[in-house]
């Protein structure tokens, strides 16, 4: 998996969206995006800079910027978006909605929870 700055950022407004969709973030959520910063090589002195970036992006970029990824990054965008709405052990209509939502818009391919845990089991860092 190689991404560029903006497709990471794109990432991680979807993780903090996801996060955020069911109205509390739980600490195994914050597990998954810490994960996440570490697989995509931030340096912990480069998160509090990056999440601002990402903070100025719009939804729409952040679309975008997925919707053009390659197949395989396109497969673990999916992955990762249905690890972090499993992560507090509850899948919340909120959640299940925007992992559809982006997988739809950004034709993101096909993958059920199942799947996406295996794949993203599987990943190494």
């Amino acid at each position: 998996m190689n991404l560029s700055q903006n497709e990471k950022m794109a990432v991680f407004k979807f993780l903090g969206a996801m996060a955020a969709a069911d109205g509390k973030v739980d600490p195994r959520e914050v597990v998954v995006s810490t994960l996440e910063g570490t697989r995509m090589g931030l340096k912990t002195s480069e998160i509090e800079d990056f999440l601002k970036e990402v903070d100025k992006m719009e939804y729409s970029e952040a679309l975008a910027h997925i919707a053009q990824m390659n197949t395989e990054n396109k497969k673990y965008v999916a992955a990762v978006l249905g690890v972090m709405m499993d992560a507090d052990g509850k899948i919340n209509v909120s959640e299940f909605k925007l992992w559809n939502f982006v997988s739809y818009i950004c034709k993101l391919p096909p993958m059920n929870l199942a799947e996406a845990l295996t794949y993203y089991n599987n990943l190494s860092l």
